[in-house]
């Protein structure tokens, strides 16, 4: 499995390891994101959206901080935006990230079969 590797320090989402990513990915793509303890407490989500579609698609992110990329933002080459929100359940506090951006390359077409 390929890993997006990030930190996110307070409000700022850096990115630390950056693989190339060919489009078409389905369920082979992570994101994994170390906190700093101003995270402690929040519970939190990878927020994905790309130049193409502005439809933004959440990833609850697990204790290590990982989830799967969505196969929606993988479709099509071009930019993906990733960005980090968490709330707090104890005060309601809402947090969020800077986003990063990340570029996906063009890669296999998507094989669709007629019918003859």
């Amino acid at each position: 499995m390929t890993t997006i590797y990030a930190r996110a320090q307070d409000q700022v989402l850096t990115a630390t390891i950056l693989p190339k990513l060919a489009c078409n990915n389905r369920k082979s793509v992570k994101l994994h994101v170390d906190f700093d303890s101003v995270w402690d407490g929040y519970a939190k989500s990878a927020l994905f959206y790309t130049d193409k579609d502005p439809t933004v698609y959440p990833e609850v992110l697990s204790s290590s901080g990982e989830c799967t990329i969505p196969h929606e933002v993988l479709a099509e080459a071009g930019r993906l935006f990733i960005t980090i929100q968490g709330i707090n359940s104890t005060t309601g506090q809402l947090k969020s990230t800077t986003p990063i951006s990340y570029k996906i390359l063009p890669g296999t077409p998507s094989l669709m079969v007629s019918d003859p």
